[in-house]
């Protein structure tokens, strides 16, 4: 019994000291059969089930032959591993294969190049080398399991050196599974997070909680930060997978940088597909990402929500696309904070809709259906609201074109007086070269249209602008513009115009143009064309307006010095026709008739001093009468009875006061005498009742007048104070007797015009003076 158990001891010790021999080759073997040459390593202890190891190194490899190296000291391993515990049975040994591979303080290196390939030699050895067994890979590890502690690969890369941390455990038995804490700290790329992943048959899942993440790569315009961060997919092989990513999403700006944007922040939830090289994006909601900018800059949106679109896949990334299919598509609402376009246009940008495309024969097309918004034009004094369009751009493509078509813009005037009241612009615009120098370096020109709110069309123009240089020009037409007074009023195209004409009928046109740099409108001008307009003052109704208007401005208005026009009728009571007049436009809105001048009876009616301002409250002007033929006015009076021959002259002052046409003591005369003759049967009842009376209108049968003289004093809508004064003889009348008759009267003017309020009163004449109804006639004996 003795001898036995000294034999078995002896075995044991022999056994176990010759189990290191024994284990080295095995070990050895089995990194080759896995494709790993130029393993060494030293033996610290081993027993039946466990061995650990030190001083674990993987030889440099020759970039020529593929082959180990030794251990040259010119050179430096592929991996390095501070301690390794394998695990195992003594059957197991025998067969090649062990339970589980413990490592700590493994180093490893590899290399990242210009065009972002990763190149780790020991990773290329392992997968099938030169002198690698006849499968290689993971799956021919002859392990059940690996744990990694402290693991590090360093990296040289372009951007400086990056080191990646690996702790965690490879599960290598039926159904594959790896959890893994990973970390990547570097000048550039910072990350960590935890990974685990599975495989069971062709199925793989893999999900990844808890990433943090931060990229500052010299390309770009700042750090790219993600927090909170998961990702999860599963995918029946490698041709193809869904998954989902997530996470709270940073951008900050670079100090530095010109980028116009300083920050954005969002929540990331995006679906994932993945089938044969096509990779698609999908959201199952809409993602906010919050935006800050710079205060100067042209345009700030506060958000873009990125939205599916009807359900539709948002996004799409195709490895080598076909010719002419697409390549992504992205579609995103956009709620813009301010714009401002140097002191051109201000104000809130409409929210936007955005769809972005990329296209294998175009490249990247974006589109933007743009809703609301409220913009403002300082220089012109214009707002536009409520803004519906579409814009389309293709940026990265020098001379193509992108296109706004503006569906409606709600235009009003801002100017405390409006100039214009509220219209509604379209237009179909395209959109220059802009992918040429960048986003702000094409050209916009097309056609626009301006309409009623009803949708009466007034305007079609075509606009013009330089988005490099801020120039720009409108060139538009209203073609006829017809007038009615049941249909369109020009006072309600122009508020200045209310309380100032009614009752307009007639055409108009009106031609122009508008040029402008980022400072405001450089230079406008415009043609006003008229045709037998008609149209009721407060003074009189004026008919037959035709004439051309040069404007050599329109900001602010004004005309290019006096313009003449011809006035068909102006009817104050008495039809005045074929007159014409110079009109002015001044800046501030004015609107200046002088050198009036109208036939009339005759003669001539004249303003000779003074003008008409349409805009004054208080104005003054004079009228002058030349050459009136009072036969003619007395034909034009129409009153029963009552003719003459003679001429007169005299003036007319007039002022007008809020709308209303005062006559200041206006005077006219005969030059130097002539006839008048008056009878009626009103006189003849008259002078049945009174002898002076007969002896006055008797004398005004056949009255050779010496003078002859008319004073109108007063409001022309209200009483007028009318004076006669008449001084001659009838020849036929007591041996041509004198007689000097002073009529005095007061009346509506048409009154006293037309229905020959004189003629109507029955008159006393006695010696002195009598008073009969507010007419008043002298009988003046004739001087010694």
């Amino acid at each position: 019994m003795f001898v036995f158990l000294l034999v078995t001891g002896a075995a044991i010790g022999a056994a176990l000291v010759y189990l290191p021999v024994l284990a080295r080759p095995v070990i050895v073997q089995l990194a080759e059969n896995a494709g790993i040459a130029g393993v060494d390593f030293t033996i610290d202890s081993i027993g039946w089930r466990e061995a650990s190891l030190t001083g674990l190194t993987l030889a440099a490899t020759d970039t020529d032959t593929g082959t180990g190296t030794g251990t040259d000291e010119n050179t430096s391993p592929d991996l390095t591993v501070g301690a390794a515990r394998v695990t195992y049975d003594v059957a197991g040994l025998l067969r090649g294969r062990a339970d589980r591979l413990v490592l700590e303080s493994v180093r490893l290196a590899g290399e990242v190049t210009e065009d972002g390939t990763v190149h780790l030699p020991l990773l290329s050895r392992f997968s099938g080398g030169e002198g690698a067994g006849a499968s290689g890979g993971f799956a021919d590890l002859p392990l059940d399991g690996i744990e990694v502690t402290d693991a590090q690969l360093a990296l040289a890369t372009p951007e400086g050196p990056h080191v990646v941390t690996v702790d965690g455990m490879l599960d290598l038995s039926t159904h594959p599974r790896a959890e893994l804490t990973l970390g990547v700290a570097g000048d550039a790329v910072s990350l960590s997070g935890d990974i685990t992943a599975g495989m069971s048959g062709q199925w793989i899942k893999l999900a990844a909680d808890a990433l943090e993440a931060e990229i500052d790569l010299p390309g770009l315009p700042g750090r790219l930060a993600l927090a909170k961060g998961a990702i999860a997919l599963e995918a029946p092989g490698l041709e193809g997978g869904t998954g989902t990513l997530s996470g709270d999403l940073r951008f900050v700006r670079r100090d530095g940088d010109d980028l116009p944007l300083r920050e954005a922040s969002g929540r990331l939830d995006i679906g994932m597909t993945y089938d044969q090289g096509l990779l698609r994006l999908a959201l199952p909601a809409c993602s906010r990402v919050d935006l800050v900018w710079d205060r100067a800059q042209p345009i700030r949106a506060k958000s873009i929500d990125l939205c599916a679109d009807g359900g539709r896949d948002v996004a799409g990334l195709r490895l080598g696309p076909a010719a002419g299919e697409p390549a992504w598509t992205v579609r995103a609402l956009a709620e813009v904070e301010g714009f401002s376009y140097g002191t051109l246009v201000t104000g809130q940008m409409p929210d936007l809709a955005i769809d972005a495309r990329q296209d294998a024969d175009r490249g990247l097309v974006v589109s933007a259906d743009m809703s609301g918004g409220k913009l403002r034009l300082p220089g012109q004094g214009i707002e536009l609201a409520g803004l519906r369009g579409r814009v389309t751009l293709a940026p990265g493509h020098a001379g193509e074109a992108g296109r706004l078509d503006l569906t409606r813009a709600d235009m009003r005037d801002l100017q405390a007086a409006p100039r214009f009241a509220p219209v509604v612009a379209s237009a179909d615009l395209s959109l220059d070269a802009l992918g040429e120098d960048g986003w702000t370096k094409g050209r916009i020109s097309g056609p626009v249209r301006v309409a009623l709110p009803a949708g009466q069309s007034l305007a079609r123009g075509t606009v013009t602008h330089d988005l490099r240089s801020g120039r720009g020009r409108l060139s538009f037409g209203t073609g006829t513009l017809l007038f009615s007074e049941k249909g369109m009023q020009p006072q309600a195209l122009a508020p200045v115009l209310r309380g100032v004409v009614a009752a307009v009928n007639g055409q108009a046109s009106v031609d122009g143009s508008l040029s402008w740099t980022r400072n405001g409108v450089s230079a406008s001008g415009a043609t006003v064309e008229m045709e037998g307009l008609g149209l009721q003052a407060s003074a009189a109704r004026f008919e037959g307006i035709s004439g051309t208007l040069e404007f050599s401005s329109l900001v602010p208005v004004r005309t290019k010095g006096p313009q003449a026009i011809a006035i068909g009728v102006v009817d104050p009571g008495v039809p005045i026709t074929g007159g014409v007049a110079l009109v002015t436009v001044g800046d501030n809105g004015d609107v200046v008739i002088e050198n009036a001048q109208w036939p009339f009876a005759d003669g001539q009616l004249v303003l000779t001093s003074g003008a008409l301002n349409t805009r004054a409250s208080v104005q003054h002007a004079e009228l002058a009468a030349l050459q009136v033929n009072l036969a003619t006015l007395l034909t034009l009076i129409d009153m029963d009875g009552l003719s003459g021959e003679g001429t007169l002259g005299g003036r007319v002052p007039i002022e007008i006061r809020d709308g209303t046409v005062f006559i200041t003591k206006a005077r006219l005369a005969a030059e130097p005498g002539g006839v008048l003759r008056y009878s009626s049967a009103g006189t003849d009842a008259a002078a049945e009742r009174s002898e002076g009376a007969n002896i006055a209108f008797k004398a005004l049968e056949n009255f050779r007048f010496e003078v002859l003289s008319v004073e109108l004093d007063g409001p022309m809508d209200g009483d007028l104070a009318l004076t006669v004064e008449l001084k001659g003889a009838n020849p036929e009348l007591l041996e041509g007797y004198p007689v000097h008759l002073t009529i005095r009267t007061e009346g509506a003017f048409l009154e006293l015009l037309r229905r020959g309020t004189v003629g109507f009163r029955a008159l006393d004449v006695v010696r002195g003076t009598d008073q009969t109804g507010g007419v008043t006639i002298e009988r003046v004996p004739p001087g010694p």
